[in-house]
């Protein structure tokens, strides 16, 4: 159950388009599915309600300009995403809220 769990995490940051990132990228971006250090945390268990944290650092690739003068950059983002899911089916994961650090790249 937990590497269903953590699928479904997976799937949900690379399948969601995240305004923290799409922001910077001029024609759009992908994130590595592989996640470093990936960290799953149950935040709360309520009588309905299972709410859980996943955080770790996005490898993520940048895509700029038109075909002929493309451009990538790679950059890494720390991030957490939130989940939901009801008790009797804790594999059901819902996105409630998300966070990418985007400092380093101003910096």
């Amino acid at each position: 159950m937990v590497a269903d769990i953590y699928r479904a995490m997976s799937n949900a940051l690379i399948e969601q388009t995240f305004d923290d990132i799409d922001i910077l990228a001029g024609k759009g971006y992908e994130i590595d599915p592989w996640i470093d250090d990936a960290e799953i945390q149950v935040e709360a268990l309520r009588s309905k309600v299972i709410v859980v944290s996943f955080s770790g650092v996005a490898h993520v690739t940048l895509h700029y300009g038109s075909k002929h003068d493309a451009a990538e950059i790679q950059h890494d983002f720390p991030f957490w995403l939130r989940f939901e899911a009801p008790v009797e089916k804790p594999t059901e994961l819902t996105l409630v809220a998300n966070h990418f650090d985007d400092t380093s790249w101003y910096s």
